[in-house]
């Protein structure tokens, strides 16, 4: 395994932790979901970009993002803001010392429902820093 999927796997066993009535969290990027696994998690890197992945540090950096699902109602955004409110012993946690620095928000997003899919979501955005192995 690769340190980012440590950090991945790390990362989705805080959020399960923290928000056990997620039915599953994935320690991967979000994938076609049906109504009855709501809500759920989803634990991923943001694609890099130039200065992202260095080579010649001795660390690399990334936005590491936790997305929440549950579905589309007129309660679904006070869903997701009670699901959030929960992850915030997340700040500035380092994950079991896989990170070099606590996590540290960078911000967040709700997701539009643009195909009709029924769900709703909201991406919390971390920055995070880690030893290049």
């Amino acid at each position: 395994m690769t340190i980012r999927t440590d950090i991945r796997a790390a990362l989705a066993a805080r959020v399960k932790a923290c928000v056990p009535e997620l039915r599953e969290v994935y320690p991967s990027r979000p994938v076609d979901v049906a109504a009855e696994d709501l809500p759920l998690a989803f634990c991923y890197f943001l694609e890099g970009g130039d200065g992202e992945f260095s080579l010649d540090g001795e660390s690399d950096q990334a936005l590491l993002m936790v997305s929440l699902y549950v579905a589309e109602t007129n309660q679904a955004d006070a869903d997701l803001d009670e699901l959030a409110e929960k992850l915030a012993p997340l700040a500035e946690d380092a994950l079991g010392g896989l990170l070099l620095e606590g996590l540290a928000s960078a911000g967040w997003q709700y997701g539009a429902d643009d195909r009709g899919t029924g769900l709703a979501s909201l991406t919390l955005n971390f920055n995070a820093t880690w030893s290049k192995p």
